[in-house]
């Protein structure tokens, strides 16, 4: 991360401001993505089948131990099994499953209401 600045710009950035820098982002994108959607800007026209897909680890993190990791995958299938379309979601380390549930649930609502013949 500090390569990047220091051979394309000529710039000394400390990794202690790439560290703040992150957070802020982290920090402000968390705060807007329950207005946000995952979902693709293009769909299929129709879907016959939604696959859900979800799972979590533990993944160490610098200085805070141990924390889980969640990640969901939702797929959509047209009548004869073909695959259209996967969504990834993936959460930032946390402690337990604080955020990731709620986030898989309005994914999964949306989804659910623009194909709600879909088993």
């Amino acid at each position: 991360m500090q390569r990047d600045p220091r051979e394309h710009h000529a710039r000394e950035v400390s990794l202690d401001l790439i560290q703040k820098l992150a957070a802020e982002t982290a920090k402000v994108a968390m705060e807007r993505e329950d207005r946000w959607t995952c979902t693709p800007v293009t769909f299929p026209d129709h879907a016959a089948v939604i696959a859900l897909g979800y799972d979590g680890t533990c993944a160490q993190t610098c200085g805070e131990g141990w924390k889980q990791v969640m990640v969901g995958t939702m797929s959509l299938y047209d009548s004869g099994g073909e695959p259209l379309e996967t969504i990834h979601l993936a959460n930032a380390p946390e402690d337990g499953k604080a955020t990731f549930p709620a986030r898989m649930d309005r994914e999964v609502a949306a989804l659910k209401a623009r194909y709600p013949d879909a088993l």
